[in-house]
């Protein structure tokens, strides 16, 4: 069982298995068809400034193990000092070795033989005079995860995760003369940035795959340019004649086997596919009414993997992706003990919006999101649908979904302080 943390008007169950979801229909209740253009806004705002700020459309299209090609890209960063948050991730952040690759000059060195410092509450991280003497002698590093800490890159990689349907991350490092950054192919798609100075690329396909383009390829990366690397191709990286500051953008693509067994996720709800089919071999089979059968199985088949059964496989997806909360608490602690008066700008930090549960009714709705189980008084329901879009909103723009002989001001505010206390909403500006 969960746990559920109840308020008047949101209710929250977290810890608790995702069961069928769905995405909200424009026939639905007036807070569905709500929720429904608030989710085509996030989409269709993400992608706007995907499209102003990198090759979203060429990284959409990228298939399994193709050749790299060269892109533009703007400043992914922001103009954030990224030596600034190199040292802000090593000087406080938790580096397990699994967030970096550390490579000597020659090759990476073993997890297990990087130096670890141990911090407070079971943390650890790099011993950074080891780390710094390999950087400056011509080795490098590459830290996993630059973008939860920093708001601006944690907001593009926000976009990036609702149009892809992936928690993406971005890396960052230093690469020295000689030295080889690598890895395998995997299911991620890559960009490849050089930040100050050229860096040079080579990629393989998987051997024996015979979609792939078979022979190793070789690039030079020029700072403010990009190399896309599609998923399906290992990667080596090594500095141009002096190190270089590298980055990487980092999209985990869906494959075949994903697909599949969210198919047979979806199934079990199918209703033919539940229906009661004699299935003792030892009996005799006295009918077959009610099976996939009596249609055909390559009609039930084609319902299974139709456009219903999509949506429901996205839609799930969405309410499992995790949030992106950029707010700090020295803005959110602007609303304590302040008076109505205050109208505070919020916004949800929820990739994948808010989906519907089956069980859901128009009087009763059940939502999911970030992988938690939300159950919304019908009457606060069409405003948390607008908040949800991912857009900054105020109070006052939920004033007149207060139900009559409740006083708005007062209800708008309880609405806000809940939908912040579960994470639908947070504080961007008090």
């Amino acid at each position: 069982m969960g746990e559920q943390l109840d308020g008047n008007l949101i209710s929250v169950e977290t810890g608790l298995p995702l069961p069928h979801v769905r995405p909200p229909r424009s026939d639905g209740a007036t807070w569905e068809r709500i929720l429904l253009t608030s989710s085509e806004t996030a989409v269709a705002d993400s992608m706007h400034r995907l499209e102003a700020r990198m090759p979203i459309h060429a990284l959409l299209a990228a298939e399994w193990a193709t050749v790299p090609t060269s892109v533009e890209i703007d400043d992914w960063f922001g103009g954030v000092e990224h030596w600034e948050l190199i040292d802000t991730l090593l000087g406080v952040g938790h580096v397990p070795s699994r967030r970096i690759l550390v490579c000597d000059g020659s090759d990476l060195v073993a997890p297990e033989a990087i130096p670890a410092d141990p911090l407070a509450f079971d943390v650890e991280r790099p011993n950074l005079p080891w780390l710094m003497n390999h950087a400056t002698s011509g080795g490098g590093f590459l830290l996993s995860e630059v973008d939860l800490v920093d708001q601006g890159v944690g907001r593009n990689h926000e976009d990036l995760d609702r149009v892809t349907l992936a928690r993406t991350r971005c890396d960052l490092g230093v690469v020295g003369e000689g030295a080889v950054l690598h890895q395998p192919h995997d299911n991620a798609a890559r960009i490849v940035m050089a930040i100050d100075r050229p860096v040079l690329v080579q990629t393989h396909a998987a051997p024996g795959d015979g979609h792939s383009a078979p022979l190793p390829t070789s690039h030079r990366v020029e700072p403010g340019t990009g190399l896309l690397v599609p998923m399906g191709r290992g990667w080596r990286v090594s500095g141009d004649g002096a190190g270089a500051l590298v980055s990487m953008i980092v999209v985990p693509r869906w494959r075949v086997v994903d697909l599949v067994e969210e198919i047979e996720f979806e199934s079990l709800f199918w209703p033919m596919l539940r229906a009661d089919v004699p299935s003792d071999l030892d009996e005799p089979i006295l009918s077959y009414s009610g099976s996939v059968l009596v249609d055909g199985f390559d009609r039930a088949a084609e319902s299974i993997c139709g456009e219903l059964a999509l949506a429901n496989i996205t839609a799930r997806r969405r309410a499992r992706m995790q949030a992106r909360w950029s707010t700090r608490l020295s803005v959110a602690a602007g609303l304590f003990g302040v008076s109505l008066a205050v109208d505070p700008e919020v916004r949800c930090p929820l990739p994948g919006g808010l989906q519907v549960a089956s069980v859901s009714t128009d009087t009763e709705p059940v939502l999911y999101g970030a992988g938690r189980r939300y159950r919304v008084d019908a009457a606060a329901a069409a405003a948390v649908a607008l908040l949800s879009d991912g857009r900054v909103h105020t109070r006052s723009e939920v004033l007149g979904f207060a139900p009559d002989g409740l006083d708005p001001s007062i209800w708008s505010s309880g609405l806000i302080q809940e939908a912040m206390g579960c994470g639908i909403v947070e504080v961007v500006r008090t």
